[in-house]
């Protein structure tokens, strides 16, 4: 998993929801705008049709489930639903951190796609999507290594603009420029 920390990010958001919840949104909205790239690729990696000719398609009544494996039938839409999630939450293994955004396959056909032999290489059906896409972590992941460095640089610019609302409003309310920043980091701001 790709992982970025950046350090105050939590009080920013805290803080500029406490003083504008509009600009709150709005810097949500950025921050999705930012991490787009990454779901573009993402989905550019991700086969519109059938990876294997064996692999049953969804049909209008429904997705099934085919073969002794009961793979999900393949979703002509896994691109689509790759998408991204906005949830501030605390995730086990993170020494609890919180996650600002995901990005996650929707579609259970298309994780089957992209995850496939990873934890069973030897059966037939990996080694098949393996000689014709590449190992495990066929899409999502290829896309995040791609991706990571532009996107980190696109949502530090926007938490700095968040802190920079943060730092008018509080200087608007009578704080100096130096403790306008300390409150902003904290999230003290009422």
């Amino acid at each position: 998993m790709a992982r970025t920390q950046i350090i105050g990010l939590e009080q920013t958001l805290r803080t500029l929801q406490e003083i504008d919840p509009v600009l709150y949104r709005e810097g949500q909205k950025n921050i999705k705008r930012d991490v787009r790239p990454l779901v573009d690729e993402a989905r550019s990696n991700t086969p519109q049709q059938t990876p294997l000719s064996n692999w049953k398609q969804s049909t209008s009544s429904g997705v099934t489930r085919s073969g002794a494996a009961r793979l999900p039938a393949w979703e002509g839409n896994a691109k689509r639903k790759i998408n991204t999630r906005m949830r501030r939450e605390r995730v086990r293994g993170m020494g609890g951190r919180r996650v600002l955004i995901r990005v996650v396959q929707g579609s259970a056909s298309g994780a089957v796609w992209d995850m496939a032999g990873r934890m069973n290489q030897g059966s037939t059906f990996a080694r098949n999507l393996t000689d014709r896409f590449g190992p495990a972590s066929r899409g999502m992941w290829p896309a995040a290594e791609k991706k990571l460095p532009e996107i980190q640089k696109s949502v530090q610019k926007s938490v700095f603009d968040m802190e920079e609302i943060i730092n008018e409003a509080l200087r608007a309310k009578g704080y100096s420029e130096r403790g306008a920043r300390m409150i902003a980091r904290s999230g003290f701001a009422r």
